[in-house]
């Protein structure tokens, strides 16, 4: 139970740091990098940090956080950069138009 816990954890701040990070980088490619770096780094450190608070394996545990972490870093990238070229620039009106 506790193992399952970890990973949801890493893998849920690795998506957030992920979609965080990548949030003001401009590119998709370079926003999936930015995030699963970011995610990977920080998956891996809860896993860790839940590791050593249920006495866990702390070397797989921080393995698998930061594959989880980057996963889901990528994808929170990825989101993230899609999110930011469908948003028009320029003030737009309720019909969609640039003023």
């Amino acid at each position: 139970m506790a193992t399952a816990v970890i990973a949801v954890a890493a893998a849920v701040g690795g998506g957030l740091a992920g979609s965080a990070a990548a949030a003001g980088v401009s590119g998709y490619l370079a926003s999936i990098a930015v995030g699963a770096s970011a995610g990977a780094v920080v998956g891996g450190a809860i896993a860790a940090v839940g590791a050593v608070i249920t006495g866990q394996d702390v070397g797989k545990s921080f393995k698998n956080g930061l594959i989880s972490g980057g996963l889901a870093g990528a994808i929170g990238g990825f989101v993230a950069a899609k999110s930011a070229m469908a948003l028009p620039e320029g003030n737009t009106d309720c019909s969609g138009k640039t003023a």
